[in-house]
């Protein structure tokens, strides 16, 4: 017997296929068939492209001592995936397994329950490899923007600092810029890192500690003030948290002022959504349409598209 021979006959067997419906599904007698499994024949060169598409294998394959016999082109798919793991592979496995999810072909209960828990799996794997390149590119950005940290507000590590805790790393953040605060404790972005990575880790009487401290050193740090603010409201200590971050505001405005850079508004934000929870609706109504006015001063339409439907939920 050939080794196409007996690589067709597994892979027929394996997907319970028989003679007659992959002859049907060729277009080919079963009789041909028969004679590739037992080595009487080979199949024509134009027929192998079909034989690998029907077992969702590949020719190469088709050609394999010790070749797996996959159940459906899905299966294999998961396989390829598994070994190299990437965007491109993972499309391609995931519109396969939601083929076969969608639309069963085999009408037994266990193999439909698997396929569908390849699909979760496929799912668990590239979120891990999601994952992984997000903390890599999170990493790339940081190194890149360096220089720009100050002026940044850290808000490269602030994103990275929010990722990470939604996976569970919350901790990682904080004893890092516990870390870096030890080394360099004059750098004024190494706390307001270590105070969000606290407040995304809902560690908030830490948060609040060294937003104290940090605050007594630099009195003027637009940002120090806004995180302050949103710790307080956190504790609920509500009327400290518009302390803050109308001081915020104020310094920004001043910085705006000076420079005609176009400003630090992120306050505006938290106090909206605190209106909000406090159930003041004009007030709610009011910053949102600030933040609206600011927005399109700035030329940033869509956002301030969004603004404008926040204003029209406390009408």
């Amino acid at each position: 017997m050939s080794i196409i021979g007996q690589n067709i006959k597994k892979l027929r067997e394996h997907a319970v296929v028989t003679q007659e419906q992959l002859a049907e599904a060729l277009f080919v007698s079963y009789q041909a068939v028969s004679k590739w499994e037992t080595g009487a024949a080979v199949p024509d060169t134009m027929m192998l492209p079909k034989i690998a598409e029907f077992f969702g294998t590949t020719i190469d394959d088709l050609f394999k001592k010790n070749m797996i016999a996959y159940r459906h082109k899905a299966h294999r798919l998961y396989s390829v995936y598994q070994e190299n793991p990437s965007s491109e592979n993972f499309s391609a496995a995931e519109a396969e397994l939601i083929k076969v999810t969608e639309n069963p072909k085999s009408p037994d209960r266990y193999v439909q329950a698997e396929d569908l828990r390849l699909l979760g799996n496929l799912y668990e794997r590239h979120m891990d490899f999601c994952r992984e390149k997000a903390i890599a590119y999170y990493d790339k950005a940081i190194a890149s923007g360096q220089p720009l940290r100050k002026s940044m507000y850290a808000c490269f590590e602030q994103q990275k600092i929010n990722f990470l805790a939604q996976i569970g790393m919350a901790q990682e953040s904080i004893e890092q810029y516990l870390a870096f605060i030890k080394e360099d404790p004059d750098n004024c972005e190494n706390y307001i890192c270590l105070i969000y990575a606290y407040i995304c880790a809902s560690q908030f009487e830490s948060a609040r500690r060294y937003a104290e401290e940090a605050l007594e050193k630099w009195t003027d740090n637009v940002m120090l003030y806004k995180l302050g603010g949103d710790v307080c409201r956190k504790q609920k200590d509500y009327g400290k948290a518009f302390e803050y971050w109308d001081k915020s505001l104020e310094l920004n405005r001043k910085h705006t002022e000076k420079t005609g850079e176009n400003g630090f508004m992120e306050a505006l934000y938290s106090k909206a959504d605190t209106y909000a929870e406090l159930g003041d609706k004009a007030k709610a109504y009011d910053t949102w349409g600030q933040i609206a006015k600011r927005l399109g001063e700035m030329g940033f339409a869509i956002e301030k598209e969004f603004a404008e439907k926040k204003m029209a939920e406390f009408i």
